[in-house]
């Protein structure tokens, strides 16, 4: 973990740091939900189910 001084960041760059995060794990999330979902309802490949396990982990 990279150590840093308060000062050095500004808060309003956390912040939008921190929304950008939870706007990109959302995403991944939904993907890798979608392709598990495409391979047990849409019979799909299994490469499907390989992917979205690895989008969500």
């Amino acid at each position: 973990m990279v150590e840093t001084e308060p000062e050095c960041i500004s808060m309003k760059r956390c912040f939008m740091y921190t929304i950008f995060l939870f706007i990109f794990a959302g995403i991944f999330e939904t993907g890798g939900g979608y392709l598990m979902w495409l391979w047990l309802r849409e019979d799909r490949r299994l490469i499907f189910a390989f992917s979205g396990a690895i989008v969500l982990f």
